[in-house]
């Protein structure tokens, strides 16, 4: 569980928005407590579970783009040495080398595995959030309370143990949503400090990166497209 899951209030399912607040000012008892991890967290899984998604699909650019580069570069300059200068050797070699990191980090990484399983996380940490939710309204006896915490709980921990934490940078991602849906409605936003900007430019940096190299790769085509049409 991550360290920053008591920075964040909820942002309301069906009980109106709760501006933010900090963990002293949040009731101190075990069920408001979990109630509040428990929603923080399964918003946090969430957005983890996209973002492996999305990098899964979109690190299939660079291990299509590569190979088919590399075969249209080997074609022209096999009847066309020129095309490609005297250097066409390592430009290949180079092509080749992109190919096969690009073929060792989709399974290796296993975005589509971990995506699944966080996603089944979310929503198993979706539905104890909102019994929780429910105890915390309808339980008001301190030994009731405690005992419903306790059992959730031990779900919760449960969960959390089969899957793998969230990063900081999609914590600080919710904390981002949530000040969007403050500022629309008047309310104080939470403070965002310059380490987590760092943090979410940095996620989304490494989510693009695929698509960079798909990209770059494609000048490497214009040779080829004016030799074909010289032609």
């Amino acid at each position: 569980m991550s360290g920053h899951e008591s920075g964040i209030s909820h942002d309301g399912r069906g009980r109106g928005s709760r501006t933010h607040r900090k963990a002293r000012e949040i009731e101190a008892d075990a069920l408001s407590l979990l109630e509040h991890r428990a929603y923080v967290t399964y918003r946090a899984r969430l957005r983890t579970a996209n973002r492996m998604r999305v990098r899964g699909q979109l690190w299939n650019l660079p291990l299509v783009t590569s190979p088919v580069i590399t075969l249209i570069v080997a074609i022209v300059a096999s009847a066309a040495p020129g095309v490609y200068s005297d250097r066409t050797d390592v430009l290949l070699v180079a092509l080749s080398v992109l190919t096969l990191v690009a073929s060792i980090i989709v399974p290796t990484a296993n975005y589509a595995v971990n995506a699944e399983r966080l996603f089944n996380a979310y929503r198993d940490l979706q539905r104890i959030s909102v019994e929780i939710e429910g105890d915390n309204l309808r339980l008001k006896n301190g030994w009731s309370r405690n005992r419903a915490a306790s059992r959730a709980s031990t779900q919760y921990q449960e969960i959390l143990d089969k899957t793998q934490n969230h990063s900081s940078a999609d914590y600080w991602g919710v904390v981002r949503d949530q000040n969007h849906n403050d500022r629309r409605k008047g309310n104080t936003p939470q403070q965002i400090p310059f380490s987590a900007r760092v943090q979410l430019f940095a996620s989304w940096s490494l989510t693009a990166l695929p698509v960079a190299i798909a990209v770059l790769l494609l000048p490497l085509l214009l040779p080829a497209i004016r030799w074909m049409i010289n032609a």
